[in-house]
């Protein structure tokens, strides 16, 4: 099978860990593994949205580490070339005008979208400062897409592996797949340390393939170990949310300095707490339209403003604390909508307020898909969703279909609904990591810290190849690292770098460290 790996994450070596082990995993099937790098040609990419050209170095020097020191040899090593630029010169007149754009069919402008959530965090950014970066944006995309395709026809590829999946330096290559009719996997961290996962989609934030796997890997373990071993394991996830002590990569702990108490024993009406999500995390992606709003912060508008609500409960609005680093534009919407309803209490992004706290003295809570809603079901608590999420299709909360229906659902009175979906997610979010590391060995001490065969997996820094300070060859003679790496492995090609390295010992001088 002629496999094709796409690596861009070399800089995050947790990422490149993942995309390293897919390779040798295939490499020990004997299938002919092609590994795709990018060496500066994008514009922007996850781990270097603005193009800093020292991130690149780094990349491009882990990359040549890791295809002669780990990989040694094993892969086809090809580079984005990206010369078949489509440049184009679309209007769009808004971020969600740019998020409906398409090319071939495909989802274009949801990539770039994303992407742009991810620089400025603002879903309410005016575009029109933003058009030459969505011009590049757009312009990679299509060509990693063209590209991928031929190379997918060049090669007889079968199978495209991608990290993620959802911005524009990576997406086009699993929709050049679609296109061409071969498999495709997206992978990412798994839920537990040593893990990862790989899913048969066109990016990990795929709602559907995710739902899917929830309740396939609870049926699964529950067969295995039985269904108290799930859910004590389940338990841990609850744990760990509320105090802290996951070792999952990426995660954070939002709510570790969150430990005020909030004083609210003195309302004696029914509380409602309302937490939000940080809406621009999800801003574009059409997976998660839907619910009862067309946005979050129009849902928040309508349940404080109908007196059929706010007259009989005691509302409050827990403001996500990842809210604190969203844009101005954005922020200014909250500061509206707590300006405009102070009949509510409100704690803000920035507050301290213990958000488990306001769990335990809530009589119902709503959210707009943060995890915080499935962990009330945990805490015994009536949930209601009005987003969308991972666990909407659980039946462990209650879902109204639109604004009218949460109206009713909090007319009457609300009992907790069973815990069992919350225990599927939980299960999930902490297990989901399918695959372990074979090939490669984690420092128990360091996550970031892999070994193969006792060789790190880090490109390791000590003073360049020919024994001379990189640094200072790079100040002398200002050649950039791409060109060094490309004559290397023109030299290596012509089986001259032994010679040529020795000689360049010698006089001290090297364009090649």
């Amino acid at each position: 099978m002629n496999v094709l790996i796409y690596s861009h994450t070399p800089y995050w070596i947790i990422h490149h860990a993942e995309t390293i082990e897919i390779a040798l995993t295939h490499i020990s099937h004997g299938d002919s593994v092609y590994f795709l790098s990018c060496d500066g040609q994008l514009a922007s990419c996850p781990a270097n949205s603005f193009h800093d050209e020292s991130i690149c170095k780094v990349c491009r020097q882990q990359t040549e580490y890791s295809i002669d020191a780990i990989l040694q040899g094993r892969v086809v090593d090809l580079r984005l070339s990206l010369q078949s630029r489509h440049y184009l010169d679309s209007y769009f007149s808004s971020l969600k005008d740019l998020a409906e754009f398409k090319y071939c069919g495909f989802p274009f402008g949801e990539l770039v979208v994303s992407q742009i959530m991810s620089d400025v965090k603002d879903c309410f950014y005016p575009l029109e400062t933003l058009r030459q970066r969505v011009s590049s944006l757009l312009t990679d995309a299509i060509s990693l897409y063209e590209e991928a395709r031929q190379i997918i026809n060049d090669k007889s590829i079968d199978k495209v592996y991608v990290w993620n999946g959802r911005r524009p330096s990576d997406g086009p290559i699993c929709y050049a797949a679609q296109s061409q009719g071969i498999g495709f996997e997206v992978y990412i961290s798994g839920g537990k340390r040593g893990t990862y996962q790989t899913l048969r989609s066109l990016k990990f934030h795929d709602l559907s393939a995710s739902k899917e796997c929830i309740e396939k890997l609870y049926d699964q373990y529950v067969r295995i170990i039985g269904k108290k071993a799930v859910e004590e394991d389940a338990k841990i996830f609850f744990d760990n949310q509320r105090f802290g002590g996951s070792d999952a990569q990426g995660v954070i702990h939002v709510m570790g300095d969150c430990t005020e108490t909030p004083n609210l024993d003195h309302r004696s009406e029914r509380k409602v707490v309302i937490f939000t999500s940080s809406y621009w995390e999800y801003f574009g992606m059409s997976d998660y339209k839907g619910g009862c709003y067309e946005d979050y912060y129009e849902g928040i508008r309508k349940i404080l403003q109908d007196t059929r609500i706010c007259e009989s409960n005691n509302l409050i609005v827990r403001w996500h604390p990842y809210l604190k680093i969203a844009g101005s534009h954005e922020r200014n919407i909250i500061n509206e909508i707590i300006r405009d309803f102070p009949d509510a209490v409100h704690y803000s992004p920035e507050s301290k307020a213990d958000s488990y706290q306001l769990i335990d003295i809530a009589d119902v809570v709503i959210t707009f898909g943060s995890t915080i809603g499935i962990e009330a079901v945990f805490y015994g608590k009536p949930s209601v969703l009005v987003g969308r999420s991972l666990y909407e299709d659980l039946e462990c909360c209650y879902v109204p279909k639109c604004h009218e229906d949460l109206v009713k659902l909090l007319d009457g009175e609300l009992i907790p609904l069973p815990k069992t979906g919350a225990m599927k997610f939980a299960f999930y979010s902490r297990n989901r990591g399918q695959h372990d590391f074979v090939h490669l060995n984690q420092e128990e001490s360091n996550p970031n810290l892999f070994y193969h065969s006792g060789c790190p997996l880090r490109r390791p820094k000590p003073k360049s190849e020919f024994g001379v300070d990189s640094a200072s060859l790079d100040k002398r003679y200002h050649i950039p690292s791409y060109i060094r790496s490309r004559l290397v492995r023109l030299l290596k090609s012509l089986k001259l770098y032994s010679s040529v390295k020795k000689l360049a010992s010698l006089m001290q001088e090297s364009f090649f460290c």
